[in-house]
């Protein structure tokens, strides 16, 4: 199967502009995008790691194949590239000195496409070799454990794919807010059928002593009801079996509770902060 760790690891940078290579990086990111709107609109937000990002996801869909194959393969090398061993190398790849930014914990590179941090290693959860892309998007912090000429050569070639990454994530911004609307739009027309509903309801149902509740399950009205007898008689201890042996005698003595008062209580939508519509049921 084509991932980004057979394209890089088959690929030399200085093809990365060829129609054929944007294609797959385009048909990976088409393969991501889809799997994250169905996932939006089912509510589950689980596709990937950090679905609140839709390019947090992206990014852990698109480098954890590249990074598990690097772990599975035998080398003697360092476990990471040092940052300054990296920025040396982009530096001699051509970029410029100007687009390298230090401090005591970290090294920012700014490329055409992209920002990225590569880490010192001096602080837990960051060692050396680490590398965070920080534009577009944000991911987490990945360990490379990468050479340094090998992981300057991956930050130039995520570099390179990021334009038809992009061109993709744009449409998949624009397929959330659709089905943000979609969302919106069918809420407010259940909500319309609920009160037409519950006004029927209330037209029949109380006047016959009978409790219920009830929710909109798509086209549909699942509607539970409930009617409560209570009775009390006195019977003197040796009528006791005749009465036990009347059925009619017995139901005679039971009468219909008043129904309880009915409040409206929302549920939380499927769609993360969006509120959903209540469903009816007796306190």
């Amino acid at each position: 199967m084509t991932n980004l760790c057979t394209l890089f690891f088959d690929s030399a940078i200085t093809i990365c502009g060829q129609p054929t290579l944007e294609d797959q990086i385009a048909s990976l990111a088409e393969q991501y995008a889809g799997g994250f709107l169905e996932s939006y609109r089912t509510g589950h937000r689980s596709f990937s790691h950090n679905s609140e990002s839709p390019w947090t996801g992206l990014w852990d869909y698109l480098m954890e194949p590249l990074l598990e194959h690097r772990r599975m393969v035998p080398r003697e090398a360092p476990s990471g590239a040092l940052a300054e061993e990296v920025a040396a190398e982009l530096i001699r790849s051509g970029v410029d000195k100007e687009d390298i930014r230090a401090n005591h914990q970290h090294i920012t590179i700014d490329l055409p496409n992209g920002r990225y941090r590569l880490y010192r290693g001096l602080q837990p959860g960051t060692p050396a070799g680490s590398l965070r892309i920080l534009l577009p998007g944000q991911s987490r912090i990945f360990e490379t454990g990468l050479a340094p000429g090998e992981l300057s050569r991956l930050i130039l070639f995520i570099d390179s794919v990021i334009p038809p990454l992009k061109r993709v994530m744009d449409r998949l911004e624009e397929d959330i807010r659709i089905a943000e609307k979609e969302y919106i739009a069918g809420q407010k027309a259940a909500e319309i059928a609920r009160k037409a509903v519950s006004k029927l309801l209330e037209e029949v149902l109380p006047a016959l002593d009978i409790e219920f509740s009830f929710g909109l399950v798509g086209e549909s009205v699942r509607l539970n009801l409930r009617k409560e007898l209570h009775g009390s008689v006195d019977i003197p201890l040796d009528e006791i079996p005749s009465f036990l042996s009347d059925s009619d005698r017995i139901l005679s003595t039971l009468s219909p509770v008043k129904p309880q008062p009915t409040e409206w209580i929302p549920a939380t939508s499927s769609f993360g902060n969006l509120r959903g519509w209540p469903i009816k049921r007796t306190k």
